[in-house]
């Protein structure tokens, strides 16, 4: 019995000790760090308050990764949002290409730009963070127990 006891604190020990996976998919849409996927990317939590839009935090509050890997490193994520954009833009002409024809016998050409011109609008702060946080996981991968590691200690 008292091995019992012994083993169930040892497992509530564990449990409270090791931080539980995100899953990767909703961790990547709620814009967490890589490597802990507890930690906020960016200051401000809301993708559409202008003033903070483009201020990330230089470390990890979580893990203390530090974000930016090298100078520059986030220009690659021109390219993911690049690709991302192309895809809102295909979704919007199917979906303009779809809707003409249930209602008329020809493409709206002027509907399609509006609407696209919307999409792009409406969806490019998110995008511009989302790419960011894309380009991330792409180069740094989930091991929450490397939480400090690599911080200099300064005496």
């Amino acid at each position: 019995m008292e091995t019992l006891k012994e083993f169930k604190l040892f497992v509530n020990l564990k449990k409270n000790h090791m931080p539980e996976q995100q899953p990767l998919l909703k961790s990547i849409l709620a814009l967490k760090c890589s490597r802990c996927r507890q930690g906020d990317l960016f200051v401000e939590k809301n993708t559409y308050a202008f003033k903070d839009l483009f201020t990330m935090h230089d470390k990890c509050p979580h893990c203390e990764l530090n974000y930016e890997l090298e100078v520059g490193f986030f220009y690659g994520a021109m390219y993911v949002s690049y690709g991302l954009a192309i895809a809102i833009c295909v979704a919007m002409f199917v979906a303009t290409f779809v809707f003409s024809f249930l209602f008329s016998s020809e493409i709206n050409f002027t509907l399609y730009l509006i609407l696209n011109s919307l999409a792009l609008v409406i969806s490019g702060p998110y995008l511009y963070r989302f790419s960011r946080t894309v380009w991330l996981y792409l180069f740094v991968k989930y091991a929450p127990e490397e939480r400090g590691k690599y911080i200099k200690k300064v005496d």
